[in-house]
Formats: C-alpha cells, sequence, structure tokens
C-alpha cells in the first residue's frame, strides 16, 4: 500500500471521527498528511452526496457514477464501466497499478436511502466536525 493511499485511507477514518487505539499508535507524519488532506476529503463527500441517487433513479446512479469515475482517474486509475445484467445499477471498476506486492478490493454502493427531492428540503450542512 502507497503512502498515498495509506494517507487516503487515515484521512477517511478522520473524517469519520475514527478514534480508537490504533489511530493514536500511527505515525505522526502519516497522521499529519491525513490531516492535511481532510478538508478535501470532506470537499468530495460533500459534493458526493450532493448528487442525489436513490437506488430507483437510473439517471442519478449515471450523475454520481460519472463524478465517481472521473475522481478516480484523476488519481490514476485506469476505469471501465462494466454493464449490469439487470435492473438500473450504475457501476464503476478501478485499477490503480503500483510497484507494491499487496492486493485489495474495496467495494462500495453510490445509492441513496432517500427519494428524489430530498436535498431541496433538507440540504447537506456541516456543523463543527460533522457533515449531515
Amino acid at each position: 500500500m502507497t503512502a498515498r493511499l495509506r494517507a487516503a485511507l487515515l484521512a477517511l477514518a478522520l473524517a469519520a471521527g475514527y478514534s480508537g487505539g490504533a489511530a493514536a499508535q500511527l505515525d505522526p507524519g502519516l497522521r499529519d498528511a491525513a490531516r492535511a488532506e481532510q478538508p478535501a476529503l470532506v470537499a468530495s463527500l460533500r459534493e458526493m452526496v450532493s448528487i442525489e441517487s436513490p437506488s430507483i433513479d437510473g439517471a442519478g446512479l449515471t450523475r454520481l457514477g460519472d463524478w465517481i469515475e472521473r475522481r478516480l482517474q484523476a488519481l490514476g486509475a485506469r476505469t471501465e464501466r462494466p454493464v449490469p445484467t439487470r435492473g438500473t445499477a450504475t457501476l464503476v471498476k478501478a485499477t490503480f497499478t503500483g510497484t507494491g506486492q499487496r492486493r485489495f478490493l474495496l467495494l462500495a454502493h453510490m445509492d441513496t436511502v432517500y427519494p428524489p427531492g430530498t436535498l431541496a428540503r433538507e440540504p447537506v450542512r456541516q456543523e463543527g466536525r460533522r457533515l449531515y
């Protein structure tokens, strides 16, 4: 795992408010690098949740998939858009090629749990260290 990837994962944990014992023993340089990236991570989270993408909204899922694909490509990933065998799912597959020996898989879903129009009534907001 590269230092950049470790920093991104740590930034994600910090953004989520993780403060477990393992985090306290992290390399101070890595911790500081992750904290420096935290504002950009929060900005990305705001952008993502501002794209309404309910499970039943193929267009919304495509918009979010396009956004995610662009971001992954900007990080150096080779991306593919596999066609699902059924449903309105949008799939984004990204591959990063490095020089290390370890391999890992990150799997996530893109759909939101709220119906279209919710953001008009309940816009994304940040209160202190929390994003709602």
